[in-house]
């Protein structure tokens, strides 16, 4: 009898336990932790606006002693002329276009690159008008006038860069940037003076010349970039941009006095004429925001502790 009541209570005690313990609260889920991660390509588009200035690079060469139109004070006729031929042309404008690029992140760092291709024109036309020093002067005496006319503008820019960053935090980066830049530049400038002959031996020297080509140089600056959902990034950056072109050489001639057989000079020859060179180059600030679309973008990526 006693055996029998002993195991009642046992079963009994069994059931309150079990019963008590299915009253119990589950325990709560382990914490979800989101990582973001950059890791992936994405392409985007922007949109901003550049200031800076560009120069001529102009410079006439007297190395064989060209540059005979005025007779006396060569030198410091070149001087002048170079000197006015060289003045600054301020631009600004908008700029906008696309970008393509890589991404991949190990612990807080982000390393990828970055090319991108905007419409960027730095227009500017300027003339300019200054006097030869003495001794050149007129047959009346008087001094010798000459005229600069620049115009400059572009079709586009390209930038191949690196990018190098840190995200404080999962959704934010921050990052510098270098690289290459290239731009298609347009040229075109006229050079004239006011000379008469005589007592000058040759009158009235122009010069003309209009070039396209590329321009090659550096693309640096830095900026932020923010993931504001699943995909998709707003950016905004500031890049310095220096571009140079080739050089180009045209021959200045007189149109009056006299007129040389060939130029440059040579044997029996004095060369009445002189060799203008041109060598574009410009020097651009770039503020700009943007939009990134992440095609690998494989983020948030779940952590569970």
């Amino acid at each position: 009898m006693r055996t029998l009541l002993g195991a009642v209570a046992v079963l009994a005690m069994a059931g309150t336990s079990a019963a008590t313990a299915a009253d119990m609260p589950l325990k709560a889920p382990a914490p979800v932790v989101e990582a973001w991660t950059w890791t992936g390509f994405y392409v985007g588009l922007n949109a901003g606006g550049f200031w800076g200035h560009g120069d001529q690079g102009f410079y006439i060469d007297d190395s064989l002693g060209r540059y005979y139109t005025f007779g006396a004070g060569q030198p410091a006729n070149i001087a002048q002329v170079m000197y006015v031929g060289n003045q600054t042309l301020r631009n600004s404008g908008f700029t906008g276009g696309a970008q393509i690029g890589y991404n991949y992140q190990t612990g807080p760092w982000v390393l990828g690159w970055e090319a991108d291709l905007n419409w960027f024109n730095p227009d500017e036309t300027s003339t300019r008008q200054s006097l030869l020093p003495p001794p050149a002067v007129t047959n009346t005496g008087a001094r010798v006038p000459f005229t600069i006319s620049d115009s400059t503008s572009a079709d586009w820019l390209a930038t191949f860069r690196i990018r190098a960053g840190i995200h404080p935090f999962n959704n934010l980066m921050i990052y510098g940037t270098a690289g290459g830049a290239v731009a298609n530049v347009n040229l075109t400038s006229s050079y004239a003076d006011g000379t008469t002959c005589p007592p000058q031996i040759s009158c009235a020297l122009r010069a003309n010349v209009s070039t396209t080509q590329d321009a090659w140089g550096f693309a640096g600056g830095a900026g932020f970039e923010w993931m504001f959902m699943r995909g998709w990034s707003f950016k905004a950056e500031y890049l310095f941009v220096s571009l140079k072109t080739s050089d180009v050489a045209v021959v200045a001639m007189p149109t009056g006095g006299v007129i040389p057989a060939a130029c440059p000079p040579g044997v029996g020859n004095p060369g009445f004429c002189s060799i203008f060179h041109y060598r574009p180059q410009f020097f651009e600030n770039i503020l700009r925001v943007g939009v990134n679309y992440h095609f690998d973008w494989a983020g948030p990526v779940v952590a569970r502790y």
